[in-house]
């Protein structure tokens, strides 16, 4: 039953219940116009939502939380446009918890008149020099582009274990795109958007 029908359910107890009253207790005065069911009804879903403020659901597709847990997986989403005039054109910082890269995509809308060359790296301050590249891309001249960055198990050990750090973010620290091969009259003709999902550990 939808909070809804359960408050003008309640509501109509109450004035069945007043009427009822009215008829077997005739020196009771009710006067209907007295009542007010709208109030009632107010008063009813006021107490309901104080007591769980989460009434409700998400009515589309789109979703305006940054994280989202499903049953006990959490995962961090963040998009950004383009930076230009500088060769650090993206910079995300990782969730407030030690968490996994899952993937991050570059989209170039508007390319440069030269190719270029793109790097995907960890990094501990926003557009720094970066502690460790996670991979390289190409992109030819004059083109719109998509570049995807997918994390996927690495070697393991003779003992088994997966050996996968690169893709282990401290807490707030920033996963960064770079971009070489610019030429100086196309640092401000760069458009597009970045964006990178984390997985909390």
């Amino acid at each position: 039953m939808s909070l809804q029908n359960w408050v003008l359910g309640v509501a109509g107890v109450v004035v069945v219940f007043g009427l009822w009253y009215g008829a077997t207790h005739p020196k009771a005065i009710i006067d209907a116009t007295k009542v007010d069911v709208n109030a009632i009804a107010r008063a009813v879903l006021d107490q309901v939502q104080s007591e769980d403020p989460t009434v409700g659901s998400v009515t589309g597709p789109d979703s305006v939380f940054p994280c989202e847990t499903h049953n006990g997986v959490q995962r961090c989403f963040t998009q950004k446009a383009l930076k230009t005039a500088t060769s650090t054109v993206c910079a995300i910082q990782t969730p407030t918890a030690t968490s996994t890269i899952v993937s991050s995509t570059v989209v170039v809308n508007v390319g440069t008149s030269t190719a270029t060359t793109w790097f995907i790296s960890k990094g501990t301050t926003a557009f720094s020099s970066t502690t460790a590249q996670l991979g390289t891309f190409a992109l030819a001249s004059a083109v719109q582009g998509t570049m995807r960055f997918v994390a996927s198990t690495t070697a393991q050990t003779a003992f088994g274990t997966l050996i996968d750090d690169l893709h282990v973010f401290s807490p707030n620290t920033w996963l960064i795109w770079s971009i070489a091969g610019v030429a100086p009259n196309d640092s401000s003709r760069l458009a597009g958007r970045c964006n990178a999902t984390f997985e909390a550990i």
